[in-house]
């Protein structure tokens, strides 16, 4: 194990039903208000312009989230690896930043050598140790990296 404390790990990556559940929650927010707005709506050009928007925008969120990264994210006690279908031997991508911790969804941002960059929503699953092992990694990972992006981290 690392002197970091955190476990080599590998954790699946794919579309996430909670991500995708907060898109259809916002979708169907703004279906409630564009169809209380062409009730109102005078011009009917424009009601037909705001439901086609609306069709679109559901559309173009359910391509969104079928279409995102699928793969794995693994943790080798020392460099973070992606293995997906367009990387099969995996590439070394850096240190995964967290965007958003929601406690059993957890987004992080990252990007390889080659400057290809990746946006995860990961989702804790039934087997918490797995997730546990992830959430140790990126979290005892993330300070050495700004310690040594700082030029005070220790070889």
């Amino acid at each position: 194990m690392s002197q970091h404390g955190a476990p080599a790990m590998s954790y699946p990556a794919g579309p996430s039903w909670l991500a995708g559940l907060a898109m259809a929650a916002l979708w169907l927010a703004a279906a409630a208000l564009t169809l209380a707005w062409t009730t109102l709506a005078a011009a009917q050009a424009a009601a037909l312009l705001g439901l086609i928007g609306l069709l679109l925008s559901g559309l173009a969120m359910a391509r969104y989230w079928r279409a995102g990264p699928r793969g794995q994210l693994l943790w080798d006690g020392e460099i973070w690896l992606w293995r997906s279908r367009a990387y099969p031997a995996g590439t070394e991508v850096e240190c995964p930043e967290i965007v958003l911790d929601a406690q059993l969804l957890i987004v992080v941002r990252m990007r390889n050598r080659a400057g290809a960059s990746w946006v995860l929503c990961l989702q804790a699953q039934s087997d918490r140790r797995p997730w546990l092992d992830l959430r140790r990694a990126l979290y005892a990972r993330a300070p050495m990296a700004a310690l040594a992006a700082d030029g005070r981290g220790h070889s």
